[in-house]
């Protein structure tokens, strides 16, 4: 159950986070052509601390 809210709130907060941002134009390096705009930081933040703790749960399980 908890995983489930886990995953739950960062795709919230990753779809509201890229939502929020202005990107005009498709970028490759997403972070540093938007990183600036709050949003984006949301966007990137939660994401990345999602995959870390994805990543720790199967290592220590």
């Amino acid at each position: 159950m908890r995983g489930c809210l886990a995953a739950a709130a960062a795709g919230t907060c990753v779809v509201a986070g890229f939502f929020s941002s202005h990107v005009e134009v498709t970028n490759q390096n997403l972070p540093l052509a938007y990183g600036d705009q709050p949003g984006m930081q949301l966007f990137l933040w939660i994401g990345s601390a999602f995959i870390i703790w994805v990543c720790a749960d199967v290592a220590l399980n």
